[in-house]
């Protein structure tokens, strides 16, 4: 964190800078002291460092000493062996250990066995199969317990346990029977998901139901919801009705996702309301905007999110933040744009005028239903969609739009218009009046 004072005279102004580092510390790992619970030796431990409770500070001093504290606990008790000590990181977290470790006891450490108890679904024997040996080499809770929160818990995944947990690995001697240590992991399977799609392609519908199981399956590994909200714009001008977005944001809620609104070209009265989620009477809890911010005059976008998203990066921690800061941030001409036009919708009757254009593409494009070749025509607020069976040449359809002396950019097997809101009502006649002409002579 950085704090700042500052004093003032007549003639200067001193300022004073106070930079605070956040401590760093990292956490204790009892390798192989088996003949010594994590409670003993915490407690142990303590006698000399008080307050110790299993993390360190990342000085270079501290795991030293941390060392001799933990060879004269074992020399205070009688026990053979040296400490060692050494840092690693668990490739699964990523994290940083301090990790402790008896060498030379005299000791026979080889794991000869590995319960686990609740592994029933999958047999045990195929977890131990996957990934790195554990019978046969020197016990180390450090290698075990990165293996089952990596290697052996990806296994219960991929068979569908995506709520199965592992604890925490336990060793204990075996003697007399020529055996060193048996290891135990406690498994939790949990229930079985399964969906009846392998993947899902994105192309294709999905039913509520089925996308409730993808969710329920994969809910872990998913950050959020994404969905241009009432129309799908460059997917094909594609409408849904507003009880799609309810269900979303009951999913979003039962699987603790974020539900995130792509409204850059739905936003600002597009489709009849100032949002587009305002006609579900839904609140995301992120909504993307831009174009129509400014009237489509200057670029600029804003973010929105809700303040339980915000909060969420609001830190002096750098790995918290949100690090964004492009180059054309607060652009002072595209936000006064965005300002004029702002102030054009609450001093203009935009929604009105919105409405009558919906109103003017109904009656306007109708005519194309009864045309051959053409599968449907749909209008929501200032969009009006005529969608053809095929449209063979695009380049071809436009430069014909060209002729008429009117610009229409048909894509895919869609002619769409999103006309001005302010547009004149004569100005909207011709823009639908060449699209009929321009998509009966499609099909003659």
């Amino acid at each position: 964190a950085v704090r700042y004072r500052f004093a003032t005279t007549a003639t200067t102004a001193t300022v004073t800078f106070t930079v605070e580092e956040a401590p760093v510390s990292t956490p204790v790992v009892f390798d192989n002291f088996l003949a010594l619970p994590d409670s003993d030796l915490r407690s142990a431990i303590r006698e000399d460092v008080p307050g110790f409770d299993g993390i360190a500070p990342d000085t270079g001093e501290f795991p030293d000493y941390l060392r001799g504290v933990l060879q004269h606990i074992l020399t205070a008790r009688h026990l053979p062996g040296r400490v060692e000590f050494t840092q690693q990181v668990n490739m699964t977290t990523q994290q940083k250990v301090d990790l402790f470790a008896i060498r030379d006891s005299g000791v026979d450490l080889c794991v000869c066995r590995v319960d686990l108890p609740g592994a029933d679904t999958v047999h045990a024997s195929d977890v131990l199969a996957s990934g790195d040996p554990v019978v046969g080499k020197p016990y180390s809770r450090f290698f075990t317990r990165s293996l089952t929160q990596g290697t052996w818990l990806q296994l219960y995944r991929d068979r569908g346990h995506w709520k199965a947990t592992l604890g925490e690995p336990s060793a204990v001697p075996v003697s007399g029977t020529g055996c060193g240590v048996a290891v135990t992991v406690p498994v939790h399977e949990g229930p079985v998901f399964t969906w009846d799609h392998a993947e899902w392609p994105g192309a294709s519908g999905l039913s509520p139901a089925a996308l409730d199981k993808l969710l329920a399956v994969s809910a872990d590994a998913i950050a959020g919801i994404i969905v241009e909200p009432l129309v799908q714009g460059a997917g094909g001008m594609k409408f849904h009705g507003a009880n799609v977005l309810k269900r979303l944001r009951a999913l979003a809620d039962k699987y603790d996702l974020l539900l995130m609104f792509d409204e850059v070209f739905t936003g600002f009265g597009r489709t009849g309301t100032m949002f587009a989620c305002e006609a579900a009477a839904v609140v995301p809890d992120i909504i993307t905007l831009s174009k129509a911010l400014t009237g489509g005059t200057l670029p600029l976008a804003a973010t929105v999110a809700t303040k339980k998203v915000f909060d969420a990066f609001w830190s002096d921690d750098p790995k918290k933040a949100l690090m964004h800061g492009p180059s054309y941030m607060a652009n002072a001409l595209g936000c006064a744009a965005a300002n004029a036009s702002l102030d054009l919708f609450e001093s203009e009757p935009r929604l009105q005028q919105i409405a009558d254009v919906a109103s003017a593409l109904l009656q306007g494009l109708a005519p194309c239903r009864s045309i051959p070749g053409v599968k449907d025509v749909r209008v929501k607020g200032a969009i009006g969609v005529v969608e053809m069976a095929r449209i063979d040449n695009l380049d071809a359809l436009r430069a014909r739009f060209m002729e008429e002396g009117v610009f229409v950019r048909p894509f895919g097997n869609i002619v769409y218009l999103a006309p001005a809101f302010t547009i004149a009502p004569h100005e909207l006649k011709t823009l639908t009046g060449a699209v009929v002409k321009v998509v009966q002579e499609l099909n003659q």
